[in-house]
């Protein structure tokens, strides 16, 4: 009997033995595995920055991709209203959401495509997590800085609510604004749902961490392909095509059908500044000539949003057009008290070209062209163009010829058929009587000028053949 009991304590130290020495390391791996987790899906998540007509920024949330081709997820809160919208990715890249594919009022998601390369995504849970699961959530507060990147909470599944028929999570994971459309995921790693905002709905019970959380099985009723823009589902499917072809009639020189494609906007929306400002820029001198509808149409656009530095800038360059400097700068002091862009600084640089101070206008253009250096937004890469065009036409009459070559050239790195650019050059070349290099130039510009129908090519067709005349043999 003694023996027997030996054995069995002996048995039993063992067995405990093992037990402690296998439960330590289990312990580690625990803590290890949450950190795995975090670390594999934090590159799945990223800021959303939604913008305006105006590219003023309008709101921020959160958001994430659910497989590797662009496809994200976000609450539909966070993109609704807006006119469009990119992400910030942990790395701190900018991508535009190119499209929305489906979205769900009801459920308060949205499903989009964004413009990327390839992207990390997350898992989807199909089913609901069970009460007092561990969670932790992945976000984008907003006023926390994009280089200190996401933020994690860690919680628990502490209950579940229903409204309006659906059937909510509730999260002691902490959230606050700027993480709506972020990520919760359960301790294996996949998401269980989308943080969405809070059930406190007074001030005094903020404290009681009642965050709710929009079920991931939702998102599998996101399976429409609706393929719209964001301004699309703002003012209606039509909206944007307008714009767009109102844009091809008015650069092929059709001035009236360009005007008809925005006034069918104006009559889906008459309260949108986007609509008046391109009206004004219709009616002005380098294209209908009508300077006192260009004025008003400028005005009824800034009596709509007095902050549109947009149109602030576009009246500017259309009174400076018309020889009214003086106002043109006043104009534009008063946009720059609302935002300053690359786009505010040409202007400034060319109303300053039609009062012959070079010296200021080349400043401010090579300014203009800074700030799109440090702003890192394609946005304006285009626009780029039109900026080295002026800056190497002033320092063109500031007599620096090789500065002005360096210029327009960089002009036409970005456009190879900048008409305008091409006349310059010759121009340029001529003045180091180069007469050979710019009787190319001029040639290649009467190539471009002929295939355009507007007055302003016209008139530009009609002094390169002037040069050509004169100079080339």
């Amino acid at each position: 009997m003694y023996i027997r009991t030996r054995k069995l304590n002996t048995l039993l130290i063992k067995y405990l033995i093992i037990l402690f020495y296998f439960s330590i390391p289990m312990l580690t791996l625990s803590q290890t595995s949450i950190k795995s987790l975090i670390s594999n899906n934090d590159p799945a998540v990223f800021q959303i920055v939604a913008i305006d007509y105006s590219d003023k920024t309008v709101s921020k949330g959160s958001g994430f991709f659910i497989d590797k081709f662009g496809t994200a997820i976000t609450n539909f809160h966070v993109l609704d209203n807006t006119d469009s919208a990119f992400i910030i990715d942990y790395k701190n890249n900018k991508y535009p959401i190119s499209k929305i594919i489906d979205y769900s009022v009801k459920y308060d998601l949205i499903k989009f495509k964004v413009k990327i390369p390839l992207s990390q995504s997350v898992m989807l849970s199909n089913m609901l997590p069970y009460k007092g699961d561990d969670v932790f959530s992945i976000s984008y507060p907003r006023g926390i800085g994009l280089s200190d990147g996401s933020t994690v909470s860690k919680g628990i599944i502490s209950g579940f609510r229903s409204i309006d028929n659906i059937n909510y999570i509730q999260s002691t994971a902490s959230i606050t604004h700027g993480s709506s459309g972020g990520g919760l995921f359960d301790y294996s790693g996949k998401l269980v749902g989308v943080t969405s905002g809070t059930f406190a709905l007074k001030m005094e019970d903020l404290h009681a961490s009642l965050y709710k959380v929009v079920p991931s099985t939702y998102i599998y009723k996101l399976n429409k392909k609706i393929n719209k823009s964001l301004s699309q589902l703002k003012y209606g499917d039509s909206y944007d095509s307008y714009f767009k072809l109102s844009d091809i009639e008015k650069n092929n020189g059709n001035y009236q059908k360009a005007l008809e494609y925005l006034q069918i906007n104006l009559n889906l929306n008459i309260n949108n500044p986007r609509t008046w400002l391109k009206l004004g820029t219709i009616y002005s001198k380098q294209y209908l000539n009508d300077k006192d509808l260009s004025y008003s149409c400028y005005a009824n656009a800034l009596a709509i949003d007095s902050t549109y530095s947009t149109a602030y800038f576009s009246f500017a360059l259309t009174a400076s057009e018309y020889g009214e400097n003086d106002f043109a700068i006043s104009i534009a002091a008063e946009g720059l008290k609302y935002e300053e862009t690359p786009y505010s600084y040409y202007c400034l640089g060319y109303i300053y070209i039609g009062l012959k101070d070079y010296d200021k206008s080349s400043e401010f253009l090579k300014y203009s062209s800074h700030l799109i250096d440090i702003t890192d937004n394609n946005y304006y890469d285009y626009f780029k163009s039109y900026i080295y065009y002026e800056t190497a036409y002033s320092e063109y009459k500031l007599s620096k010829y090789n500065s002005a070559i360096e210029y327009i050239n960089l002009a036409l790195d970005v456009n190879n058929r900048y008409g305008m650019a091409y006349l310059l050059k010759g121009d340029i070349l001529s003045n180091q009587n180069k007469i050979n290099e710019a009787c190319e130039q001029w040639n290649t510009a009467k190539s471009i000028f002929s295939g355009i129908n507007t007055n302003i090519s016209r008139t530009h067709y009609d002094v390169v053949i002037q040069r050509i005349n004169e100079y080339c043999k």
